[in-house]
């Protein structure tokens, strides 16, 4: 008799090449008096991450893994696979149609060959023997963590706010089946100040994500104007995924190489901020095992290059109040009842939240009482061709904010204007504009920076910037 832990088997396969035989095994395993388990959402064409296999495969000892040409693109077939693995499972690989590559993760004495159907019956009682017996794969220590040398990504904003429902819907639009393209992409869309970044840093946080690609999850912030050329970034991308490009003295050459380096690899690039299709098609290389993510406001941009779309909705009245009160520096039960209707004035936009937040934090009642009323006497009226579609809730923040500053710091603020989105502003710069000395351009950048919440989002987009 079997210990109760090995008597217990879960079986990973991808759905488009490897149902039938996962399903002949799970019934002749349980006939044999095993506990089988299998995700029975992907025979009917799911392909998401669950927490039941998360469940499974941690309270079960021996894994029979599906080696098909589906299961080695199948960002879940990996992901499970490692996860065994990392949890010190019993892997037993099977190898289920000719010709499958084998990922270098299954380093095994042997994989049970059940491409020929008309040895089943022989290669299943071999399979019994191995479960029976102490065989398995061993995962090489250079995969026991997502390879990690040398960070690109932002860090988290503060105050973050967890959405748990929303990230496991953009995971499962990555992990997604069913795209013939030899490359994957997904369009991150939504308006500005949505949290697409926010919600794109989680991803690349997540440690399913990172199981499922283990040779590394890279980003590149691109931005409306941006500050620098594609081998540059190249180049980045490169480094994030422990390789180096010196030596590429040209365009084409830093190109080639990227493909060349992309073609093996099983990882995930994320690209902030996209405006056009022409920042990001030098990066789309053919790569089966990786993917690609890029955030827009632009939703043209995704049919152009054949990525699937993913929407991020506006936060819903709970979250907003959460939102609000972190920036606030409060509990959500604490929010004076002016806070209400500061949410709905700002339509449950994030950016537009933060904003308020920040700038009323350890305020007085007075104080929200005095910011609800001029938010709703901005006038945007002049502007309200020009103003993004569904931001202007976020310019009525920041108008409140900006006629709350002393007027020399207005016209400070105002001077900022001539830097190119997203731009550090080293000090002499703001000397320049200031016409100040260095301490008073210090004392005033960091003014801002504190009117902010004393951190990366508030007063403005990105305040701390101005300060460096």
């Amino acid at each position: 008799m079997l210990p109760l832990e090995q008597n217990r088997i879960f079986i990973s396969y991808a759905h488009r090449d490897g149902a039938d035989l996962a399903l002949r095994l799970h019934t002749d395993l349980s006939a044999n008096g095993f506990d089988a388990w299998l995700d029975r959402q992907r025979i009917a064409g799911g392909s998401v991450w669950t927490t039941a296999i998360e469940r499974e495969i941690d309270a079960r000892q021996v894994a029979v893994a599906l080696l098909t040409p589906g299961s080695y693109q199948s960002e879940i077939c990996r992901a499970e696979q490692l996860r065994c693995l990392r949890r010190g499972k019993r892997l037993i690989p099977v190898l289920a149609a000719a010709g499958a590559d084998r990922p270098l993760h299954l380093e095994a004495r042997q994989f049970r060959d059940f491409t020929d159907p008309e040895l089943y019956d022989g290669r299943f009682k071999e399979l019994l023997v191995d479960i029976r017996s102490d065989d398995t794969a061993t995962l090489p220590e250079s995969y026991r963590t997502t390879r990690v040398t040398y960070l690109t990504a932002p860090p988290r904003v503060a105050n973050y706010l967890e959405r748990p429902e929303l990230l496991q819907s953009l995971r499962d639009t990555v992990f997604a089946e069913g795209q013939c393209q030899p490359i994957k992409v997904v369009a991150l869309f939504g308006m500005g100040g949505i949290g697409k970044t926010v919600l794109a840093k989680a991803l690349t946080d997540d440690d399913v994500v990172q199981q499922a690609f283990p040779d590394g999850v890279v980003w590149i912030t691109v931005g409306k104007e941006p500050k620098s050329d594609f081998m540059q970034q190249m180049c980045e991308v490169a480094k994030g995924l422990g390789h180096d490009f010196r030596g590429c003295d040209n365009a084409i050459a830093c190109a080639n190489r990227y493909r060349t380096m992309m073609a093996g690899k099983a990882a995930l690039v994320v690209m902030d901020d996209v405006w056009s299709k022409s920042d990001i098609e030098p990066f789309l290389a053919e790569s089966p095992r990786s993917r690609y993510l890029f955030t827009t406001r632009v939703a043209s941009i995704g049919r152009f290059v054949g990525a699937r779309k993913h929407s991020i909705d506006l936060l819903d009245f709970a979250q907003s109040r959460k939102l609000l009160a972190s920036w606030a520096g409060l509990g959500a039960g604490q929010l004076p009842p002016e806070a209400d209707h500061l949410i709905a004035e700002c339509g449950r936009l994030p950016l537009a939240l933060s904003v308020l937040g920040g700038m009323l934090r350890d305020a007085d009642p007075m104080y929200w009482r005095d910011t609800l009323a001029l938010i709703r006497k901005v006038d945007l009226s002049a502007l309200q061709e020009q103003l993004p579609k569904g931001q202007e809730s976020f310019f009525k923040a920041v108008e409140v904010s900006f006629q709350s500053l002393a007027p020399a710091m207005q016209e400070r603020y105002k001077a900022l204007a001539v830097l190119l989105e997203d731009s550090a502003a080293p000090l002499p710069i703001l000397q320049i504009l200031w016409n100040s000395a260095e301490s008073d351009a210090r004392r005033t950048s960091r003014h801002f920076v504190d009117r902010s919440g004393k951190c990366r989002e508030g007063f403005h987009p990105r305040p701390c910037r101005y300060a460096r």
